[in-house]
């Protein structure tokens, strides 16, 4: 019984109103011989507002922290605390799908705290996982899009530039079938093209 009173964390409900869970924990000083007895109140300890303020950040889904007993000792909700989690009986370190009491599916991770006795579990509805692949894919869809009309058009102007010589000769043909001897062709560059040019002088 001693041993496991010495490294004990036991949370216990709120004892007034505007308090969050209570931590109490027994714990032993290394090489010591001196036990260190401690009790904080987990929504003003200085240690966790940070990780209380990034619960309280995440708007996607829910995020929350809880005990071995899967009750929740941190959630931005005073109202959720040390209620049983949902989903607190997953699998650790991974995500999975879940599907809610109220019948939602969700996309869930859970970590556990170094050190505590305590699971970091994060879930986002599948409706939010949803609406992003939607925003992704269209904002693809968009990107295609606009670089298939870019390439169009840059084939579009090529292909103009690299026919205006013909039709230039073209058109210097038809002038000179219509008795209009004055015109002539004007062969520009040794490639294909002006090797034609230069045989129509």
């Amino acid at each position: 019984f001693r041993r496991v009173l010495f490294r004990s964390k036991i949370t216990l409900p709120p004892t007034m109103a505007g308090e969050g869970v209570q931590l109490a924990f027994v714990s032993p000083i290394a090489d010591s011989g001196f036990t260190v007895v401690g009790w904080t109140d987990l929504s003003r300890n200085p240690i966790l507002q940070p990780v209380l303020a990034r619960l309280n950040a995440y708007r996607d889904g829910q995020a929350l922290i809880a005990d071995i007993q899967g009750r929740i000792v941190a959630h931005p909700d005073p109202e959720q605390w040390l209620e049983i989690a949902e989903f607190a009986d997953g699998p650790e370190g991974e995500f999975f799908e879940a599907t809610s009491a109220g019948g939602a599916r969700s996309l869930v991770y859970s970590h556990p705290v170094e050190g505590y006795p305590w699971t970091v579990i994060v879930s986002t509805p599948q409706r939010v996982l949803d609406r992003l692949a939607f925003s992704t894919t269209a904002n693809l869809f968009l990107l295609l899009v606009s670089i298939g009309g870019l390439l169009i058009l840059g084939v579009h102007f090529m292909s103009r530039r690299l026919t205006r010589p013909l039709r230039h000769m073209a058109s210097t043909a038809e002038s000179i079938a219509r008795g209009d001897l004055d015109r002539h062709v004007s062969p520009k560059g040794e490639d294909e093209i002006g090797q034609i040019g230069r045989a129509h002088v």
